[in-house]
């Protein structure tokens, strides 16, 4: 059998597919050996196999920046959807939130209540400690805790902060709430300062806000404390009103 293309004529790229065999066992016909041609053709294939490791080695480079932009591509592809699908989950709750019916209060049978302290941790015993804070403060002013319908906090639960959130007692009628503001000034002698009001619709919470503003400023320009006065959603000095611009926002 000849395996070399001057003994068969077959050109060398088909010679080269057939000379190869398992465990890369080359073989050659009788006259190749005697001839000495057998180094030869060896040499060429060789020569053909480096040059196809070659070809290969480049064709990987090309297509190698191609692999890394698909890559690249496909990471970006999946922390995009993942960033998507927070945010949707988020508006989600936003959406849930702004849609949730605003808890409604009864102004005419209802009180805040400042000072009264707040556990810094959300704890199950936290609603019971604060329901037995206030019954003690109405035990003090001489009220049957009968007349309380309900007791919440106001605004936003933050943790470890040192001001206690406002209460909002609401009572079973608006006589009970008149009663409660009208001994207000038994709460002076109380054990820790406590401070009652009536409870505000949300336009009068806006209006007592920037009152608060103004009067906070006026204290850091030199004003006495003891000479401004709220009363009625209005701010004093000394006995004169003070106009209050009220936000546009």
């Amino acid at each position: 059998m000849h395996w070399n293309s001057d003994c068969t004529g077959f050109p060398k790229a088909a010679l080269n597919a057939l000379i190869e065999v398992k465990n890369n066992t080359f073989l050659f016909c009788n006259n190749c050996v005697e001839s000495g041609k057998k180094d030869i053709i060896l040499c060429d294939i060789v020569k053909h196999e480096t040059i196809e490791k070659v070809k290969n080695t480049i064709d990987d480079a090309k297509l190698a920046p191609n692999n890394l932009e698909g890559k690249l591509a496909k990471l970006l592809t999946e922390q995009s959807e993942e960033i998507e699908k927070r945010i949707n989950t988020q508006t989600t709750k936003i959406r849930k939130t702004l849609e949730k019916p605003a808890r409604s209060i009864d102004t005419t049978k209802s009180l805040r209540i400042f000072g009264i302290s707040e556990l810094k941790e959300r704890t199950e015993t936290r609603s019971l400690k604060e329901t037995g804070e206030v019954e003690k403060l109405l035990e003090h002013m001489e009220f049957d805790c009968d007349i309380v319908e309900d007791i919440h906090r106001l605004g936003k639960f933050v943790p470890n902060s040192n001001r206690p959130r406002p209460v909002l007692l609401t009572l079973k009628s608006a006589w009970d709430a008149r009663k409660i503001l009208n001994s207000a000034y038994k709460v002076k002698d109380y054990a820790t300062p406590v401070f009652l009001s009536r409870a505000l619709s949300q336009q009068d919470l806006q209006i007592e806000s920037e009152i608060l503003k103004i009067q906070r400023k006026m204290i850091r320009e030199g004003a006495l404390r003891g000479d401004l006065k709220i009363r009625n959603l209005e701010l004093f000095h000394k006995g004169t009103k003070i106009d209050i611009p009220l936000s546009t926002e």
